[in-house]
């Protein structure tokens, strides 16, 4: 019973570490989740914004070929270099996507790996505190065992 309690006082630290371990793993990981959020809204965003530039390239491109604004010089420069500045936009979106998908696929991975890491740990602590728990059960047991023999021997004289 002795060794049974004194293991009990030696597992109380452990799961209070545990618990700082296990405190300081979800804060890591919501860190994790919240960077893999904000990467997802900046490849969101890029993606919106490509279509929204091819959109409004194919309506210049239209507004282009009208006999209008093709026999008006001016107005035709003027259309022309707005196109051309769409398809810069449009070709530094498409450049910079990948680097972002990358970037998000990289921060999926990290939150991953973090959250494997506090489910890790709390699985731990909920082993610890189980453990604990039967120990307790066999303390209580020897305990109540233990006062039975000494009532059958106070009994029994």
């Amino acid at each position: 019973m002795h060794k049974q309690k004194n293991l009990i006082n030696k597992i109380k630290p452990l799961t209070r570490l545990q618990e700082l371990r296990i405190k300081r793993l979800e804060k890591v990981y919501q860190e994790k989740r919240h960077a893999y959020a904000n990467a997802m809204d900046i490849v969101e965003q890029r993606q919106v914004s490509i279509e929204n530039l091819k959109t409004r390239r194919s309506n210049a491109f239209q507004y282009l070929s009208q006999d209008d604004v093709m026999t008006n010089s001016a107005c035709h420069t003027r259309a022309d270099t707005h196109r051309y500045w769409l398809e810069y936009d449009l070709e530094k979106d498409e450049y910079y996507l990948p680097a972002e998908q990358q970037r998000m696929e990289e921060a999926q991975i990290a939150m991953m790996q973090a959250q494997k890491e506090w489910l890790r740990a709390r699985s731990r602590k909920d082993g610890l505190e189980k453990h604990t728990t039967k120990l307790k059960k066999e303390v209580l047991k020897l305990k109540e065992n233990r006062q039975e023999l000494e009532a059958e021997e106070a009994f029994s004289h």
